[in-house]
């Protein structure tokens, strides 16, 4: 009686296994994306391009060595996923950024749907000089300035200004062209307020080929005119 018994039970474990296992696939989207990664000056070989999920969690990577076409595939559950090319780490900072390709949104009656950047391109990196690292500004109009960049057109500077208490976001300005390498606000700044900058550059065929985000600096008690 005991063995079947235990025959019984292994049965209903089988049974039990294929259950979730068919109720797993059923759940899942096969999905394939094929692409390339691009460069907007010479290439900087090997990246590893993945599959991520919003939490930035890795589904799925390829490591990619030149600019053929490349078909990455996984099983996807319903959610939010993003194609994204990231370069490895070296001793010496890379002077390119990460890149995002698509985006991915996976329903359990539709088609996955893309949006976003339809290939991937890594694109370089500015060099901020003033004012970064949260440095403290005791002028009521600074200039932001950085190094200038090979090829680029025109700058477009944007910046926000945050409570210092709890970095919510309370005014911006986006957009702001400037054809040299610096810009000085039009308006007066706030005392004791934390403010974020960021500036990308085109070329002349308004292409961004350059950008630098997430440069802090912070505002003193007391602002003076120059």
């Amino acid at each position: 009686m005991c063995k079947r018994f235990c025959s019984d039970c292994f049965s209903l474990f089988i049974v039990l296994l294929l259950c979730v296992l068919f109720v797993s696939c059923a759940s899942t989207s096969h999905l394939c994306w094929k692409g390339q990664v691009g460069w907007v000056e010479e290439p900087s070989w090997p990246v590893s391009v993945s599959i991520i999920d919003k939490n930035h969690r890795n589904i799925a990577s390829l490591t990619i060595t030149s600019d053929m076409p490349f078909t990455i595939c996984a099983y996807l559950r319903p959610g939010e996923y993003y194609i994204f090319s990231s370069l490895p780490y070296k001793d010496q900072p890379s002077t390119y950024w990460d890149a995002y390709g698509p985006r991915i949104q996976i329903s359990k009656d539709q088609e996955p749907l893309f949006s976003g950047y339809p290939t991937i391109k890594h694109k370089k990196k500015i060099i901020p000089l003033y004012p970064i690292k949260y440095e403290e500004v005791s002028v009521k109009r600074p200039t932001l300035k950085w190094e200038p960049f090979a090829g680029a057109y025109f700058y477009s500077v944007g910046w926000f200004e945050k409570d210092g208490l709890n970095g919510r976001v309370i005014k911006t300005k986006q957009k702001l062209k400037t054809k040299i390498p610096q810009y000085t606000f039009d308006e007066d700044l706030i005392p004791n307020r934390t403010y974020e900058w960021f500036v990308s550059a085109y070329d002349k065929f308004n292409q961004n080929i350059a950008y630098y985000s997430s440069c802090y600096f912070k505002t003193s008690s007391i602002l003076s005119d120059k």
